[in-house]
């Protein structure tokens, strides 16, 4: 006869262990479980070779179901871990549900616009030096293109000649800011200033005021769009970038980009 230690529920009932439950591989065990029994009581069990079908002297009590330690072990760290997992998702899920949220009202430049005929439209941007500006204006005169230039204000205080001549060549003269900071970086009155005083300079010299501004270094927030917006301005970004300004490229470089 084997004996076997457990925990006793407040029933009476039997019911057939199957073979190997409890470590024995040679046949199935009988177990008898009478109610009140003390906490790790030392219970009988037979031998029966007749299956591990159940029989229960109360047929309205269903048997209990005995797990190893190891099994109880598995079962209480698998609450645990879902436990960790749902307060982790409770924490981070403000942030997430924020960050889909920004993201959903992000506002966007314009870099295209939908035509009917194939065409693009060619930028430069002019922040600093102005060596090439005559041949510039001659290549494009020459295939009667007419592009757009989003000038700093700096670049115009500087250039001052290389600004009305492409103004006179039919060219755009646009808002690239006056100093060229990451306007994002600034507070809307800082950024309202640096739009006005760019295009006063601009107006001064070719007698129109840009309605056009591009944001240095092609950094943007809602802030700044919505800035630009409240000058009159709309705010232009590119889809296709030369990557002139990156390394020097042959005269067949830029057209296979």
């Amino acid at each position: 006869m084997s004996q076997y230690t457990i925990f006793c529920p407040p029933v009476t009932t039997a019911f057939r262990i199957p073979s190997g439950f409890f470590g024995q591989t040679d046949r199935p065990a009988r177990i008898y479980i009478s109610s009140p029994c003390p906490r790790n009581s030392t219970i009988s069990g037979s031998a029966d070779q007749a299956g591990v079908n159940r029989e229960r002297k109360d047929p309205s009590v269903k048997p209990y179901l005995l797990l190893k330690k190891r099994h109880m072990a598995c079962v209480l760290t698998g609450l645990f871990l879902a436990a960790v997992l749902l307060v982790s998702l409770t924490m981070a899920l403000p942030d997430l549900l924020a960050g889909v949220s920004a993201n959903a009202r992000r506002r966007l430049p314009i870099y295209c616009t939908d035509r009917a005929d194939k065409v693009v439209s060619l930028t430069f941007d002019a922040a600093w030096g102005d060596e090439d500006t005559g041949q510039l204006i001659d290549i494009l005169g020459k295939h009667n293109v007419r592009v757009t230039f989003f000038a700093t204000g700096d670049w115009v205080d500087r250039c001052p000649e290389s600004v009305k001549a492409l103004h006179d060549a039919g060219h755009e003269i646009m808002n690239h800011s006056d100093t060229h900071p990451h306007m994002p970086d600034l507070t809307r009155e800082k950024m309202l200033r640096e739009l006005r005083t760019c295009n006063d300079k601009i107006q001064a010299i070719t007698g129109v005021c840009p309605t056009l501004h591009r944001a240095p270094y092609g950094d943007y927030d809602n802030a700044l769009i919505e800035t630009v917006e409240s000058a009159g301005m709309q705010c232009v970004q590119w889809d296709v970038d030369s990557l002139d300004w990156r390394e020097r490229r042959s005269s067949n470089g830029l057209p296979d980009r």
